[in-house]
């Protein structure tokens, strides 16, 4: 994305968090019920550190990797909505809002690209986040060293012990489908989308 279409993918982003929360809100459902978080950082740089041999984490969102290169990016827009795992129709809301998001024409390539923060909630369908399959592959896809970061997991973790269940399903590593727990912090659903100025 170009920083000067920043302004237009929060715009975006909020109309389409309103939108979606008026038609629910004509059902008597209310999902959303604590705060909405907006950001703009720089992207991992690799050789910041002066380290010989430092690498960005494989599985970061806000690497500098070629598609980022070839279109000139150079930030990130973090979008977040957040609200109480429990509250009814959250998981339709979310499941709303990321298909929104991945129409939108400035959340793809050239002008930018959609990616979850891995360790959030995302991939939603009516049954929770992780469970849209085919969002699950687009992601994998999209993250430049995914396939880096799966030999990396099953070097040290041949056997998943120290593994989740999604991580098991977002790494391909058996065909069981993800039966997510609802936990009692606030789940974020959050994406960011690479720009440049």
């Amino acid at each position: 994305m170009k920083v000067n279409d920043v302004q237009r993918g929060i715009h975006f982003f909020t109309a389409s968090v309103k939108a979606i929360l008026a038609d629910m809100e004509t059902q008597n459902v209310f999902p959303v019920n604590t705060g909405m978080e907006i950001r703009v950082t720089g992207l991992d740089e690799a050789n910041s550190t002066g380290f010989p041999g430092e690498q960005a984490p494989y599985l970061s969102t806000t690497a500098i990797d070629d598609l980022a290169r070839r279109n000139g990016w150079d930030c990130v827009l973090w979008l977040g909505v957040r609200s109480v795992p429990t509250t009814r129709g959250l998981n339709t809301f979310y499941s709303r809002l990321e298909e929104r998001l991945t129409q939108f024409v400035f959340f793809q390539p050239p002008h930018g690209l959609l990616r979850p923060e891995y360790s959030k909630g995302w991939a939603y369908t009516e049954r929770g986040p992780h469970t849209n399959y085919d969002f699950l592959s687009i992601t994998r896809q999209r993250l430049t060293h995914f396939v880096d970061a799966r030999a990396v997991f099953e070097k040290y973790d041949p056997k998943g012990i120290s593994g989740s269940a999604f991580l098991q399903e977002f790494f391909n590593r058996h065909e069981l489908p993800h039966d997510s727990a609802s936990g009692k912090a606030a789940r974020t659903r959050e994406v960011q989308v690479q720009c440049s100025k």
